[in-house]
C-alpha cells in the first residue's frame, strides 16, 4: 500500500494593515486557501508587540485610497525599523501608483518584495515559501580586517546570527576564499601589503571568486573618499562606527540584493 505523502505545513503569517479596506480581505483568504494561517491587526506600534513573536513574515498591506500623513509615513517607519531589529521578513503589498511617496522613501529602510494590486498569489506564496526556507540558514561571512580588535568586535555583533570566519590580511582572504565558500565578504579598505582595492580585484579576476559580494567596512566618511570606495563597485560600503543593528541591517540589504552563490 502506497504511503500518503503529508502536504507540507504552512506558517503562520501576520498582516498589519494600513487602511482597513475591502481588499485585504481577498488577500487573507487567498493566504488561508493556501494553507497559511494569518493573523491580521490594524497596523501600529502600539500593537506590534503583541504579534512580533507570531510570525517570521510579517505582511504590510497598504490600503488603496489612504493617503500616507507625516504621522502614517513615522508610522511605517517605525513598525519596519522594529519588524528588521528583530529580523523579520517584511513583504509589502500597495499601489504603486498611488503609494508613490512610500515608494519613495523605503529604500532608505532596506528593500523588500513589493506586489501591485491584484495580487498575483503564485508569486507572493513562492516568496513566503523562500522566507521560509531561509528562515534557519545562516549565511557564511569573511571578516577581513588587519585588527584584532575590531575583529573580535565585529565577530561578537554577527555570530548567533551568521556564521562568521575571520582572517587579518587580504592574502590570507584570498587563500581562504579559493577553498571555502561564502555568501558576503566583509572587507576593510586601509590595509598594509594589500589594502582592500587590491584584494576586491583580485577577487574580481578570478573565476572562482569574482560573483562573491563584498561590502567595504572603511572608517572613512567624507566624501571624496566614499566616492572612491564606490568607484570600485562593490556591493556595499559600510562604515566601520555602524551600531550593532545597523550593521546588520546593512548586511542583510547586501544578501538579499545579492542572492547566495555558495
Amino acid at each position: 500500500m502506497m504511503k500518503k505523502v503529508q502536504p507540507a505545513v504552512k506558517k503562520e503569517i501576520v498582516l498589519f494593515d494600513f487602511g482597513q479596506t475591502i481588499t485585504v480581505q481577498a488577500i487573507i483568504q487567498g493566504l488561508e486557501n493556501m494553507g497559511y494561517t494569518v493573523n491580521s491587526a490594524v497596523a501600529g506600534s502600539w500593537n506590534m508587540y503583541q504579534y512580533i513573536n507570531d510570525s517570521s513574515v510579517f505582511v504590510l498591506h497598504l490600503g488603496e485610497g489612504v493617503l500616507f500623513s507625516e504621522r502614517k509615513q513615522e508610522e511605517l517607519v517605525n513598525i519596519i525599523k522594529n519588524l528588521r531589529a528583530k529580523r523579520r521578513k517584511i513583504i509589502i503589498v500597495g499601489e504603486v501608483s498611488f503609494h508613490h511617496d512610500v515608494v519613495e522613501f523605503l529604500p532608505e529602510l532596506g528593500f523588500y518584495p513589493w506586489f501591485d494590486k491584484p495580487v498575483n498569489m503564485d508569486k507572493f506564496e513562492k516568496v513566503v515559501d523562500a522566507f521560509e526556507e531561509q528562515k534557519n540558514v545562516k549565511e557564511k561571512i569573511l571578516v577581513v580586517d588587519d585588527d584584532p580588535a575590531f575583529c573580535k568586535m565585529i565577530r561578537s555583533h554577527l555570530m548567533g546570527i551568521f556564521q562568521v570566519s575571520v582572517v587579518t590580511s587580504g592574502k590570507q582572504a584570498i587563500t581562504f576564499l579559493q577553498q571555502n565558500k561564502v555568501d558576503l565578504v566583509l572587507l576593510d579598505y586601509n590595509m598594509p601589503e594589500m589594502p582592500g582595492p587590491e584584494v576586491l580585484k583580485a577577487l574580481r579576476s578570478n573565476e572562482e571568486t569574482k560573483k562573491i559580494p563584498v561590502a567595504f567596512l572603511t572608517g572613512i566618511d567624507n566624501k571624496e573618499s566614499i566616492n572612491q570606495v564606490l568607484a570600485l563597485k562593490p556591493q556595499g560600503y559600510i562604515l566601520k562606527s555602524a551600531t550593532k543593528e545597523a550593521l546588520v541591517n546593512k548586511i542583510d540589504d547586501v544578501l538579499r540584493a545579492n542572492p547566495s552563490q555558495a
